[in-house]
């Protein structure tokens, strides 16, 4: 009596894949269905869900850290592109290559301030580049192992997983290097000591004092790096099982968006226009040789002008006066250049890619998808490349640091007397480089964010392995050799 009616059961269960796919197409009703399996198709094309990689969203204090060590960074390039800017404009008025009142006779003193102060800025700067890169680098960490401490299928990707091991060697390198200097400084003045006399001995003393205590911390910091953690911490609920799902999904993915592909897709990114980015790449290319021809010009004709630091300036015969006279020109006219090709050229870039972000991710939610995937290049590139927006927000806060030295060495010079400085108020310079740096900081924020935002996107619409199959290799087997260390090491 039972074979019969599990017969019955069996006879009555539809078949789901029948009715959605074999349908006459001289039918009405096929013409709606016909779109059916198409969405089916395409669910099988994406990787929003199950086993995949992702980016672990960055937290509040990361986020933060992250913006500010990008504000930082600008800060230091803005402070040097200064620094060298002033040196040009410096020999210019030394060789009277530009004419100016006799009001205007201090410049040459303004411009000798504000060379050193963007420079000594730029290198007092640099420590809290490299401690804003540890800070961000441990909460990364933190926010990984927090977002793999509960079960699920999503694995974080390979540059985050590998962020405490970045931490570690930052804190080795500047460990050694504080090492390294206060050594030194130690060193020259234990040679000085006994060299000086009773009024500067003290201050002997003192630097050798503070170069111990440099050393010393050099030293504590090499000796005492924190552990390496396991990598059971940078798997979800400490599951590797995950791994390999994840790695063989997208894997799958990939494989069925190739096969759906008709054509190869172009190597550029997608919404951009390719004059302007051409243009844009010429005008940035052209504006880094105009840096190098000024660097270079500049240092021939100084070393012809004055070889050392205690030489008298030489001067020659007419020719070579007039050889001199046009190299000092070209130099002038080549950092003039630099930088306003080094503006305009990123500003171009910003309007060329003004359509990217928003069409990659129109394109990511439509159906389709595995015959959109853009190439393995652009991808790249929308995933780990920066935003425009983050090189306008580098554009505007270098401009609104030249602004920042330029009102404190004006100050500087006002307080000195020294016209026309004394004459004028400054204040609305350091209005300005206030309201650009703050632009600055707002263009940086919502790069991060953007950023963020079309990464996830990508990933989830076209997924790729990351890291490479050989990377992630040999991470896999370095997890699978631990417990046999340890079960060694305990016999």
């Amino acid at each position: 009596m039972s074979f019969p009616g599990r017969r019955r059961r069996r006879e009555r269960r539809p078949d789901p894949p029948q009715i959605d796919f074999t349908f006459e197409p001289v039918q009405p009703e096929a013409d709606e269905a016909r779109p059916q399996p198409r969405r089916s198709a395409d669910r099988d094309l994406m990787l929003r869900e199950g086993p995949r990689f992702v980016r672990v969203p960055a937290s509040r204090t990361t986020a933060a850290l992250t913006v500010a060590e990008h504000i930082v960074l600008t800060v230091i390039a803005g402070s040097v592109a200064t620094g060298v800017a002033a040196l040009a404009l410096g020999f210019a008025l030394d060789e009277r290559l530009i004419v100016l009142p006799a009001s205007w006779g201090q410049l040459d003193w303004f411009a000798r301030k504000l060379i050193p102060l963007p420079m000594f800025g730029a290198i007092a700067l640099a420590s809290v580049y490299g401690l804003l890169l540890i800070l961000r680098g441990v909460s990364t960490d933190a926010d990984v192992r927090r977002f793999c401490a509960t079960p699920g299928d999503a694995m974080p990707v390979a540059a985050q997983r590998g962020e405490w091991e970045k931490v570690r060697q930052r804190l080795e390198h500047a460990g050694w290097s504080t090492l390294l200097f206060g050594g030194i400084m130690l060193l020259i003045g234990l040679i000085m000591l006994p060299m000086d006399d009773s009024g500067t001995r003290p201050y002997s003393l003192g630097l050798i004092g503070i170069s111990a205590v440099i050393a010393l911390v050099g030293l504590l910091a090499v000796r005492f790096l924190p552990h390496t953690k396991g990598t059971e911490f940078y798997v979800p609920d400490g599951d590797f099982s995950v791994l390999t799902a994840a790695e063989k999904q997208t894997a799958r993915v990939i494989k069925a968006q190739l096969a759906a592909r008709n054509e190869e897709p172009p190597e550029t990114l997608p919404g951009r226009w390719p004059r302007i980015d051409a243009l844009a790449n010429r005008l940035m290319m052209a504006g880094l040789w105009a840096v190098g021809v000024a660097f270079v010009s500049l240092l021939g004709a100084v070393m012809l002008r004055q070889p050392c630091r205690f030489c008298e300036p030489r001067f020659y015969a007419s020719p070579i006066e007039a050889a001199l006279a046009v190299v000092f020109g070209i130099v002038t006219v080549a950092t003039v250049a630099a930088v306003v090709l080094l503006t305009v050229g990123p500003l171009l870039a910003l309007i060329s890619s003004l359509g990217t972000t928003r069409l990659v991710r129109e394109q990511s939610v439509l159906p389709g998808i595995g015959e959109l995937r853009p190439s393995d290049q652009a991808l790249h590139q929308l995933m780990h490349q920066p935003s425009a927006l983050r090189g306008l927000g580098t554009v505007i806060g270098m401009w609104g640091c030249a602004f920042l030295w330029f009102w404190l060495s004006a100050v500087v010079e006002a307080a000195y007397g020294h016209v026309p400085f004394s004459e004028h108020s400054w204040s609305w310079a350091l209005a300005v480089a206030v309201a650009l740096l703050v632009t600055s900081g707002v263009v940086l924020i919502n790069a991060r964010r953007d950023s963020e935002e079309t990464e996830a996107a990508v990933r989830a619409a076209w997924p790729v392995v990351d890291p490479p199959k050989t990377i992630l290799t040999t991470w896999a087997a370095g997890r699978k050799r631990r417990p046999r260390r340890r079960s060694s090491s305990g016999t």
